[in-house]
């Protein structure tokens, strides 16, 4: 059943270009169900696009016959299911390949439902789809959605290089403030806020964690970018759209940045000993890193770990006798010491907690009621189930089961929930959760429970995430009312300035290489796209010319395991003219990458480029800084191939061909490279040694020489054939 507030906004968004964004929790997957239900029938043809995989789930419990899941089959039994209509479950790649291929006419799709939209950027894939389609298809429509709005708002102008991403002419805003919300989500709420006094030693622990926090923002994010992302953005937002937003590509600094936000959620809701481990975890994790280390380095890291450990051993002193505290610090690791404490003294040291001790006397007063506690991600959870068990709110067989009255969900799990409850417990806040209840308040009755620090962290949580998405959907209001007319034009990169006339090119391209942001470049460059599965290299752009493209890290890793060589090597035999293209951000100096410590100069990085360079010298490498600069680079090499088309090498005559094959040394890895530098099979006959030599190798080269010199051989053999042209 939808809410008035929800009818607006699906009659808003229907038979439109337009992006909806939502406030978080306001059920923005019930809206996209009832978009998808009306596309359920023969005659439509939808795309869902950046659906994650609890998205689909809740989509494929429909159980509709024109509901297709795609993702698995083949291209011959997706283009069947195309022809029969309904709407279509897959991912970005499969969508966009099939777009290009023909697999799906582009012309007969009627609208393209996009979700996450936040997390679309200028050069993804599913922005590369929204090229595609409205390049091909004027009449179709494209619908994005998001409940996102703070990532939505960062960086310069984001409304509009959304909208320009996505093709869209439209946005339309349901924020909780909006007045259809507040009407349909009004009335009073069983609601029971418990704080709690911080100890001294969890106040300071907070501060040096938002000072690492600090500390890894700086080296993520330069210049004005780090302006836009402080710390609460990274505790009380999601790490993953915040860096994609902004295009920064730091795995690193990413799992890190989630590490210790995880820390932060244990600080205040677990028992010292579980977040002295995580500690200890973390940061063995770091000193495994060795160089790429990052917030070990900081100066306040050891702060951490002392305060974590004096935290534990006040903890451990307080439940136990001083006779027993000499016995376990003789102990090699202290956590051990829980292990032999009994289930009365571990019951007292897991309520050393307050959050916890006042969490199992609500549960033990609530009695069999249905109920629900929220956490914020897994380790919370487990540590909180751990409890459960030692306090006997339930068994080990009922975990297994899953028969349990209590679930322990986190705010990301309960988003996906569908049953029905009585009660719920914050043991840390969420914003979107709340909202999520306040909907299912209007009909269902429901007692909220909050626990939490006073002065702390997880007190501001809250009102900081209710604050930061308000300020985000004024920011992207205020956008909106200056955006100018979006026309249907299109977005293409101009490479022909200098040239008179238009004239096709066109670019093979590997089909596990459509991940990479240079397709979309290249596609906007108006070049023809065709996908296949190349034996070797990444870009076909002439018979002869085939690029590897590499970025540096994968570069230097598979030069490392030799894998780069065995690649080298086949695309030097297949094609006269192989590229290595190495794109870069910053600089590209190999240096940075020499392990002083480790290295010698024989196995450094520099030595093994030099090596492969000298083993395969006909082998061209291109140093490109952008996307852009590469996509004018393959202009260049389009401008200069002889050859226009890369379909003239199956014009070959098939009986000349089988011919060239059956002569020693002449392989299909290098019957390219011998149409392209003999004219005729009487120029490859009389060709010195010498010159087979310099063409083919060696060995190859003494093979074609002696076949043709051998008593009674070659005269015989190729006499008919002798004058005619190896390009058929």
């Amino acid at each position: 059943m939808l809410l008035e507030y929800e009818k607006e906004a699906l009659q808003t968004c229907d038979g439109q270009n337009s992006l909806l964004v939502m406030g978080g929790g306001l059920n923005i997957q019930g809206i996209i169900l009832e978009v998808v239900k009306k596309y359920l029938e023969k005659t439509y043809l939808v795309l869902l696009v950046n659906f994650n995989t609890e998205d689909e789930s809740m989509l494929l419990r429909m159980e509709s016959p024109f509901l297709h899941d795609v993702r698995t089959l083949p291209r011959t039994r997706r283009r069947e299911k195309y022809l029969n209509g309904g709407v279509f479950i897959a991912s970005s790649r499969v969508f966009l390949a099939d777009m290009i291929d023909g697999t799906v006419d582009v012309e007969k799709i009627d609208c393209i439902l996009v979700n996450h939209a936040e997390t679309v950027t200028e050069t993804s894939l599913e922005s590369f789809i929204s090229h595609v389609f409205r390049s091909k298809n004027k009449t179709g429509f494209i619908n994005g959605f998001s409940e996102s709005p703070v990532p939505l708002s960062l960086g310069f102008s984001p409304l509009a290089r959304k909208m320009k991403s996505l093709k869209m002419n439209k946005v339309v805003f349901f924020p909780r403030f909006h007045s259809s919300v507040e009407k349909s989500l009004k009335g009073d709420a069983d609601v029971v806020e418990i704080k709690f006094k911080m100890s001294e030693s969890r106040s300071h622990l907070q501060v040096i964690l938002l000072e690492i926090i600090n500390g890894l923002l700086k080296m993520a994010f330069r210049g004005p970018d780090r302006e836009e992302v402080d710390a609460e953005a990274i505790i009380f937002g999601s790490i993953r759209k915040t860096f994609k937003q902004m295009n920064v590509l730091n795995s690193r600094i990413m799992e890190d940045l989630y590490d210790i936000r995880g820390l932060i959620f244990l600080l205040f809701s677990c028992d010292p000993g579980s977040f002295y481990g995580y500690v200890k975890e973390i940061v063995k994790k770091q000193v495994e890193l060795g160089k790429d280390s990052t917030w070990i380095n900081l100066p306040i890291s050891h702060v951490l770990i002392d305060g974590a450990r004096e935290q534990f051993e006040e903890a451990i002193q307080k439940i136990e006798d001083i006779r027993e505290q000499k016995e376990k610090r003789n102990e090699k690791n202290e956590l051990e010491s829980l292990l032999g404490l009994s289930d009365s003294k571990l019951r007292a040291f897991y309520t050393l907690n307050p959050k916890i001790k006042k969490l199992i006397e609500i549960l033990q007063e609530l009695g069999e009621a249905s109920s629900i506690v929220l956490v914020s991600n897994r380790a919370v959870r487990n540590m909180i189930l751990n409890v459960f068990v030692v306090f006997g709110l339930v068994s080990v067989e009922s975990i297994e089961k899953k028969e349990n009255t209590v679930k322990i969900l986190t705010h990301y799990e309960f988003k996906y929930y569908e049953s029905s409850y009585e009660n719920v417990i914050f043991v840390e806040s969420g914003q979107d959760s709340v909202r999520k209840i306040e909907r299912y308040r209007v009909m269902h009755p429901v007692k909220v429970f909050f626990l939490m620090h006073s002065s702390s962290l997880e007190e501001q949580r809250y009102l900081n995430e209710i604050r930061r998405e308000k300020t985000s959907f004024e920011k992207l209001i205020e956008e909106r009312s200056r955006l100018p007319l979006q026309l249907d034009g299109e977005d293409v990169i101009d490479l022909e300035e200098h040239e008179s006339g238009e004239k096709d090119y066109t670019v093979v391209v590997d089909s596990r290489e459509l991940r990479a942001e240079l397709p979309f470049f290249l596609f906007r460059a108006r070049n023809k796209i065709c996908i296949s599965t190349l034996p070797t290299g990444d870009y076909l752009i002439g018979p002869t010319i085939c690029i590897e493209r590499k970025s540096i890290s994968d570069f230097i890793s598979s030069l490392g395991t030799g894998r780069l060589y065995s690649q080298m090597s086949m695309l030097c035999h297949r094609y006269p003219s192989p590229v290595l293209l190495l794109e870069f951000d910053g600089r590209p100096c190999l240096s940075d990458h020499y392990r002083y410590d480790q290295d010698t100069f024989k196995n450094s990085i520099a030595a093994k480029f030099a090596l492969l360079l000298f083993n395969f010298g006909m082998l061209r490498v291109i140093w490109s800084e952008s996307r852009l600069f590469s996509t004018k680079v393959i202009r260049d090499l389009q401008r200069k191939e002889d050859v226009p088309s890369v379909s003239e090498r199956h014009k070959m005559d098939p009986v000349l061909h089988e011919i060239l094959l059956s002569i020693p040394g002449i392989t299909q890895f290098n019957i390219l490279k011998v149409r392209k530098c003999f004219k005729s099979l009487k120029d490859l006959i009389f060709s010195s040694m010498d010159r087979l030599e310099l063409t083919l190798g060696r060995e190859n080269g003494v093979l074609i020489y002696n076949f043709f010199r051998q008593e009674g051989g070659g005269e015989n053999k190729t006499k008919a054939k002798a004058g005619e042209e190896i390009d058929g």
